[in-house]
């Protein structure tokens, strides 16, 4: 019995720690395809790529791309988030 518990635990905890591998890979496909749908949106309305990450909104899934446009008449600089669904 102690035998069987031991293979149990030891079979779980090996579970555990193999399970994030497959996110981790999917996180960063979608982090490197929000940095290319980023940089596109970005160079169609002539701004800056200030960042962008994979996010969910009103439980779609997309981007939150951050986008710095240039100072206009001595003013700050503008920063605006959008999300780009997908």
């Amino acid at each position: 019995m102690i035998k069987h518990a031991y293979m149990v635990g030891v079979l779980a905890l090996g579970l555990a720690y193999s399970a994030p591998a497959p996110a981790a890979e999917t996180m960063q496909l979608a982090t490197d395809n929000c940095f290319q749908v980023g940089q596109n949106v970005a160079a169609r309305q002539g701004a800056t790529l200030v960042g962008a990450e994979a996010a969910q909104q009103n439980g779609a899934s997309g981007c939150r791309v951050v986008l710095l446009y240039e100072a206009q008449g001595g003013e700050r600089p503008r920063r605006e988030e959008i999300f780009v669904a997908q």
